[in-house]
């Protein structure tokens, strides 16, 4: 399961019914049912154990968003090495358009490709380096 931060804090919110600040296997089986009915309780169980990593079999807010934000951060990652199709280190303007291309409609990428240029090419040389683009992503 991988969310964004406001996904993140959402989540919790909803899953954390008695405000205890902990999780239980329980809590987060009907949290995840409401957003995915077609998930086993075995697949829920594996998520709550990577999750739970000091093994207290409750799962503390701070594990919950380490390991969410560490997924989002492998998502974005992989994106990245993706993207980067001349391994340069950096998004030309071409490989930027092709990575806005692939997530959003067709409709809006020409108004998504703009904001995301103007907004991550921070020194405006025309490419994106590694940093601008892991700015951009994890503001």
């Amino acid at each position: 399961m991988k969310l964004t931060r406001e996904q993140i804090e959402e989540f919790w919110r909803n899953a954390d019914k008695n405000q205890d600040g902990k999780l239980t296997v329980q809590e987060i089986q009907l949290a995840i049912k409401r957003y995915d009915q077609h998930m086993t309780d075995s697949a829920i169980a594996g998520i709550f154990c990577d999750i739970d990593t000091d093994n207290d079999d409750k799962i503390t807010k701070r594990e919950f968003v380490d390991q969410m934000s560490k997924s989002r951060a492998d998502d974005l990652a992989q994106l990245w090495r993706k993207y980067d199709t001349d391994r340069s280190g950096e998004l030309s303007r071409g490989e930027a358009i092709e990575l806005i291309k692939a997530y959003f409609p067709a409709d809006k990428c020409n108004s998504v490709i703009g904001k995301f240029l103007q907004f991550s090419d921070r020194d405006g040389n025309g490419v994106i380096t590694k940093e601008e683009y892991d700015n951009f992503f994890c503001q």
